[in-house]
């Protein structure tokens, strides 16, 4: 399946300090996480590898890190 595909090149293509697998049925996908250094060369290599697999385009979305959950500095009303 595609998924298994998606993770099988993170690991061969050697981008990433981490990836894990999300979602349910034919909605799941890959969380990667790179070194922004990499992102645009990861990007080429799985659209690519992924377009000759299956013959669609494989969406990608890039995501910043944020600091995560803290306490509100304002109460909501």
């Amino acid at each position: 399946p595609f998924i298994d595909f998606l993770v099988l090149a993170f690991v061969v293509f050697l981008f990433g300090l981490g990836a894990c697998l999300t979602g349910s049925g034919s909605r799941r996908c890959t969380l990667n996480l790179l070194e922004s250094s990499g992102a645009e060369a990861f990007k080429v290599r799985m659209k690519k590898a992924y377009m000759e697999k299956y013959g669609v385009e494989l969406p990608i979305y890039e995501v910043a890190l944020s600091q995560g959950v803290g306490p509100l500095e304002r109460e909501l009303s």
